[in-house]
């Protein structure tokens, strides 16, 4: 019984240490962003790049609206608006997110 519980915590330390790792990856990948977007606030790539970081780091909102700013950079841009109708759907607003999708048809 001993040996599963020490198995448990070190999975739980393991588990621990892969989320501190991802918070400072998702960190030093916002300063980058933050840094290319102070020379070029519309560089549609990187809002593109920085809101799927949002997106993974589980923080919706904020790539719902650093895409909104890139797609009044690029309206036409048709990677823009795909990650832009998959923030939505993360987000739930599937009506919107067909609608776009819809369009790019």
């Amino acid at each position: 019984m001993r040996g599963l519980f020490l198995l448990g915590l070190q999975h739980t330390r393991t588990a621990f240490h892969a989320v501190l790792s991802c918070t400072l990856c998702f960190a030093q990948a916002f300063a980058s962003f933050a840094a290319a977007l102070a020379v070029q606030p519309l560089h549609t790539e990187a809002l593109v790049a920085c809101a799927a970081v949002y997106k993974t780091s589980g923080q919706l909102l904020k790539a719902v609206s650093t895409l909104e700013t890139a797609v009044a950079a690029a309206p036409s841009d048709a990677t823009v608006q795909q990650a832009y109708a998959a923030a939505l759907n993360a987000l739930g607003e599937w009506n919107a997110a067909l609608v776009l999708l819809h369009m790019q048809c």
